[in-house]
């Protein structure tokens, strides 16, 4: 038997003690508050299930707002690039020695731009995985809390048909 589910028979046990039995008796309200005990428990395990969901959006607008973050970053990185380049152009077109130093700059930023774009497909790749991840990890997590409500439900609707027969011997 679980915690909740021992916790639960205590409180029951303890209100049938306390003389709760005699007032249910008289106004026979037991299988209504089992009812609202039972109902409870649902809204308790939905609500836990919103949050799980609220969460994995949230993460996900993280991820997002870093992916576009390095978008950003990487369009500067080849404007700047671009920028250098030119100006080395125009520099040497103005020394006279254009060709072997434009080759050396395009060379150079053609490698650096290279490298910019692996990096930022590596990036992408971590923010994807991490994202599956999460994704999987609170799917997994959304899962197990429906099948421990079905299954505490189920232990409930136990719970509540043995506290009746109790009800019932203590009756007797």
């Amino acid at each position: 038997m679980s915690f909740k589910s021992g916790l639960l028979c205590v409180i029951l046990y303890n209100l049938i003690s306390l003389g709760w039995a005699a007032e249910v008796e008289a106004t026979a309200d037991m299988p209504t508050v089992m009812d609202a005990i039972i109902h409870t428990m649902i809204d308790f395990r939905k609500e836990i299930l919103d949050n799980l969901q609220l969460s994995l959006e949230y993460h996900t607008e993280q991820l997002e707002e870093i992916k576009f973050y390095l978008e950003n970053k990487m369009e500067e990185q080849e404007k700047r690039l671009k920028k250098e380049m030119q100006e080395a152009i125009d520099q040497q077109q103005n020394n006279g020695s254009i060709s072997l130093q434009i080759q050396e700059l395009k060379t150079q930023t053609i490698a650096d731009l290279k490298e910019l774009r692996e990096s930022n497909k590596k990036v992408q790749e971590v923010i994807n995985r991490k994202l599956d991840q999460q994704e999987n990890s609170l799917f997994n997590q959304i899962q197990r809390v429906h099948s421990q409500s079905i299954a505490h439900a189920y232990q409930i609707q136990d719970l509540k048909y043995s506290s009746d027969s109790c009800y019932e011997k203590t009756k007797i």
